[in-house]
């Protein structure tokens, strides 16, 4: 069976949102990891989803874009932004750029820091 971005979403227990790229969900999950790296394509392969709390998250504007681009750019299958930790909601530049999906991760104190943990 192949794992999809909808397959994550459909998980029961996800208190997941998507916010962009609902033309995306099809794409095959092959791995998904936590990322705080402004820059994560040298170590993609395809096929990923970043899970990140943006706690790194590179300025405004075009940074911000370049941000949700590079994973797309590389391939990969989405990019799902926890909030609660660093931010209290997913940045608007964020979402914007629909290039690739945004998946909103609710988490709340130390237990939604679990969710980031189980295999999916």
């Amino acid at each position: 069976m192949t794992v999809t971005v909808a397959t994550v979403l459909g998980h029961p227990g996800q208190h997941s949102n998507l916010l962009a790229g609902a033309e995306n969900t099809g794409n095959p999950v092959r791995w998904v990891h936590v990322c705080e790296l402004p820059d994560p394509t040298p170590f993609l392969m395809g096929g990923e989803t970043l899970l990140s709390t943006g706690m790194r998250l590179p300025g405004r504007g075009r940074l911000l874009r370049t941000y949700v681009d590079r994973p797309a750019d590389a391939s990969g299958a989405g990019l799902g932004f926890g909030v609660g930790f660093s931010h209290e909601a997913v940045p608007e530049g964020l979402v914007v750029n629909t290039k690739t999906k945004l998946i909103k991760r609710q988490l709340y104190g130390q237990s939604g820091f679990a969710l980031l943990r189980h295999r999916m």
